[in-house]
């Protein structure tokens, strides 16, 4: 007997021998190892079990030994004293020993298996959450495929119907163009031969009237030189700031004569751009200072070019793509204007001076061509201290897709 306890206790596995209400009626070293106990003859085996384990007993197990009386790969989980819990794996059948039926049964752990069946069930929730991902990313690529031929129609909608406005603005510019040219003509022919003996109202009359041609051929000028500059294109070409300035100053002294300012350009900086229209942009900057100069005082424009970190998304909200943008900041010692106008300047035929010489499009040039280079332009100015203009522009203007 003692040599069969031995071979018993150094079994491998657990070995329990219990009777039909639970009681524990012998159970070998290795089991004992198991749940940290040195004895637990006498004991019902449910105080083994956790509480799932217990009910599994009573409701599965025990039934089933008691109806076919064998059992095999049954799972159960055994509660060590330290709290632990210890998943295994028993075996076992009923039998009658004459003195009642009792249950034989061989327990061994299943640390692996468990450890196995945990990882098979997070491979299966990660497998069916990647399945759902995936459906989801189907649908939003479905939908992403659909606002993008959606945006590609607008886009070429809206470039047919950007066409159609420059076509239908150059024949407006050159049919209204002929006629003022025409009513110009023979105005300066009916004027020279005017009797010097007409009435002195009647003379207003024909100043006033002259002026009036003068100014609709200035406004048809600009107008005809802002739809032009929409159609502009020409290369993106390598710029310098301080050449761009200095070639502007040059091109306006020559077509106006007007040089009685004085210039200064602080650093120079290049960034890719279009250099036609951007000399068209200085150009209208030194004649916007020049025509709102102070009269008692000299003209002093100050130009200013350096680099700085901008948010490459102008309105998109909370998206962030800081990269190298050109700073021009553009000033002069003029009247200046009152602050709460600054927005309002940049519109189409905006005056801040009803009764000025210039026809409002100056402006809304400079802000056509700063937008049409991924580019902002703002104003700040105090009445009697002068204006500036701020002008930030990508170094690199993004690529255009093919």
């Amino acid at each position: 007997m003692d040599d069969s306890r031995h071979l018993l206790d150094t079994l491998p596995c657990g070995y329990i021998i219990f009777d039909d209400r639970g009681e524990i009626h012998y159970a070998n070293k290795t089991l004992l190892d198991m749940v940290g106990r040195l004895k637990i003859e006498g004991t019902g085996i449910e105080e083994l079990l956790t509480v799932p384990s217990r009910i599994f007993y009573q409701t599965h197990l025990f039934p089933l030994l008691a109806m076919k009386g064998v059992v095999s790969e049954i799972f159960l989980t055994l509660q060590a004293s330290d709290g632990s819990r210890v998943p295994v794996m028993l075996n076992g059948k009923r039998e009658d020993t004459g003195n009642g039926m009792r249950s034989i049964c061989t327990v061994s752990t299943v640390w692996e298996r468990q450890k196995y069946e945990k990882e098979l069930i997070a491979s299966r929730q990660q497998y069916q959450k990647a399945h759902e991902d995936n459906q989801v990313l189907k649908e939003l690529t479905a939908r992403l495929q659909d606002q993008q031929q959606e945006l590609d129609r607008k886009i070429v909608e809206l470039s047919r119907r950007k066409q159609e406005y420059l076509q239908l603005g150059k024949v407006l510019m050159h049919d209204m163009q002929e006629p003022i040219r025409k009513i110009g003509f023979y105005f300066d022919k009916v004027l020279s031969g005017f009797s010097q003996q007409a009435g002195s109202t009647s003379d207003q009359m024909l100043v006033k009237i002259s002026k009036s041609v003068a100014r609709l051929r200035q406004l048809i000028n600009s107008a005809q030189r802002f739809v032009a500059s929409e159609d502009e294109g020409g290369p993106v070409t390598l710029l310098s700031t301080e050449k761009l300035i200095r070639d502007a100053t040059d091109e306006f002294i020559t077509l106006t004569g007007i040089d009685d300012f004085e210039l200064q350009i602080e650093g120079s900086v290049s960034f890719e751009g279009r250099g036609p229209v951007f000399t068209t942009l200085i150009f209208e900057l030194i004649s916007n200072a020049v025509r709102f100069r102070k009269k008692d005082m000299p003209l002093i424009i100050s130009v200013r070019s350096l680099i700085v970190q901008e948010n490459s998304f102008l309105l998109t909200a909370d998206k962030y793509h800081y990269t190298d943008h050109v700073q021009i900041e553009f000033g002069d010692n003029g009247v200046g204007f009152e602050q709460r106008f600054a927005t309002y300047i940049f519109g189409l035929f905006n005056k801040l001076e009803s009764d000025g010489d210039g026809v409002g499009l100056g402006l809304a040039l400079c802000e056509q061509i700063v937008s049409r280079h991924h580019g902002k332009i703002s104003a700040r100015s105090v009445v009697g201290s002068g204006s500036k203009f701020t002008i930030v522009l990508p170094v690199v203007q993004p690529k255009q897709p093919v």
